[in-house]
């Protein structure tokens, strides 16, 4: 199916509604005076939907699950709450548990927000669901000696290196010690795939605890996307490198609550479809935008996504890197002046970041892809199938323009993908037939 074209007046006018957008929210903070508050809502009404108002538990109780808290201290000091759901009339002990890894920006919440989100599809199949959350995030941001607002520098030191061989790695050993099993298997969703590579090339011992992995929109670099947007973004970075950081009051980005979008739902349906990467509405349900908004996007690092960009120039090769610390043109150009130490060689102790080696992951790998999707795109999907040798006939693509990378994670309605992974970790081969979902 293929893409249509869209006129280029259409960014023209995208711009004009980023900036009604934007004087809306303008407004929304001038609330707090209380002068306007009569105003908008007469003007903007609110629409009420009683989903904005629950937290991970009443997402989960309210479809009939059983839910529970975790909590773990990191082995550097990060407290992360993770969550577990399952249906106590059915559940199988016997099947190994199904951890579900966060993807960039997001939380448990992201996978139950929708009654057809991700964790319900497989906890109804009677699999014990654990849904791992990430440093950084609205449930890890707390520290045994560092405050996320006063020690922002310090606190907000990571990338997706410490999320997967850490977070990653001490949430699965908690849910291998509470259920007793050896293994797991696990679903990575976009960055929730790159944390597990991340973690199985630093520490290829963990390939022993995963049965079998299926990567939705999963990814080990940006080599492939060429969209102007991300490559503007990243310019600054490209020249300054680290000396951005100085320019920039926080570490922490991209904690906000959206859920005022749902007073403009179709401004954001049309921000969303035409500039967000959102390829249509198709998969979407924008009456539910004011709950989408109210848990995403949940925070990161700025330096994850300084990560990122970086991948876009060292990853190319297969050989994915740890941090580069000296990245960037004038960083780059002072170093080799003698005008500026090494943080490589200070850090690392050597003038190249560690290697996160693509042949220490050795596990049993599904990875569906979209078409639709225009982040992670096809060839850094064949990136990825190359890079850790994963079998032609383990690639599943959805041939549907519609199924943005967004898509993996937020959707109306229910998609092949999830039965097709459900009977994958049951030990079923089944057909891949993606357009089942059409009818669905």
């Amino acid at each position: 199916m293929e893409s249509p074209k869209r006129p280029w007046f259409r960014s023209w006018f995208v711009l004009s509604i980023v900036v009604g957008c934007l004087s809306i929210s303008v407004l929304q903070w001038a609330r707090s005076t209380g002068s306007l508050n009569e105003f908008i809502d007469r003007a903007l009404p609110k629409p009420y939907d009683p989903d904005e108002d629950k937290d991970i538990e009443g997402f989960i109780t309210s479809r009939g699950f059983n839910f529970s808290r975790h909590e773990i201290i990191t082995s550097d000091g990060y407290h992360i709450e993770f969550h577990r759901l399952w249906r106590e009339d059915s559940v199988d002990r016997s099947s190994l548990p199904v951890v579900i890894g966060a993807h960039l920006l997001g939380t448990s919440n992201s996978y139950v927000m929708d009654p057809d989100g991700i964790a319900f599809a497989y906890a109804g199949a009677d699999f014990d669901v654990w849904l791992v959350n990430n440093r950084g995030t609205r449930y890890g941001r707390k520290h045994k000696r560092l405050d996320p607002e006063k020690d922002h520098y310090d606190f907000y030191e990571f990338t997706i290196v410490e999320i997967g061989a850490i977070d990653l790695a001490e949430q699965i050993d908690y849910v291998l010690r509470e259920t007793g099993h050896k293994k797991v298997n696990y679903v990575g969703v976009s960055q929730g795939g790159a944390s597990l590579y991340a973690l199985l090339s630093k520490k290829p011992a963990y390939n022993a605890k995963i049965a079998k992995a299926s990567s939705y929109g999963g990814f080990r670099s940006f080599c492939y996307n060429n969209d102007i947007r991300y490559m503007v973004a990243a310019l600054p970075y490209d020249i300054f490198g680290d000396y951005l950081f100085d320019l920039v009051s926080t570490r922490q980005v991209l904690d906000v609550d959206f859920s005022s979008c749902s007073r403009t739902a179709k401004l954001c349906e049309y921000l969303g479809v035409n500039f967000l990467g959102f390829e249509s509405n198709y998969y979407l349900n924008f009456s539910r935008v004011g709950v989408y908004g109210k848990n995403f996007p949940a925070g990161s690092s700025l330096r994850n996504f300084m990560w990122y960009a970086q991948s876009r120039q060292i990853g190319c090769d297969g050989n994915m890197r740890e941090f580069d610390h000296d990245y960037g043109l004038i960083p780059r150009l002072f170093t080799k002046l003698g005008l500026r130490a090494s943080k490589n060689l200070k850090i690392y102790g050597t003038a190249e970041p560690p290697l996160l080696d693509a042949k220490n992951v050795n596990i049993d790998l599904k990875i569906y892809y979209s078409d639709g999707d225009v982040l992670i795109t096809s060839k850094e999907t064949f990136k990825v199938r190359e890079d850790l040798n994963v079998p032609d006939g383990n690639l599943h693509r959805i041939p549907d323009w519609r199924f943005s990378h967004f898509n993996f994670v937020i959707r109306s309605r229910p998609h092949a993908i999830d039965e097709h992974s459900i009977n994958y970790f049951r030990g079923i081969e089944s057909p891949w037939n993606p357009e089942s979902s059409e009818a669905a």
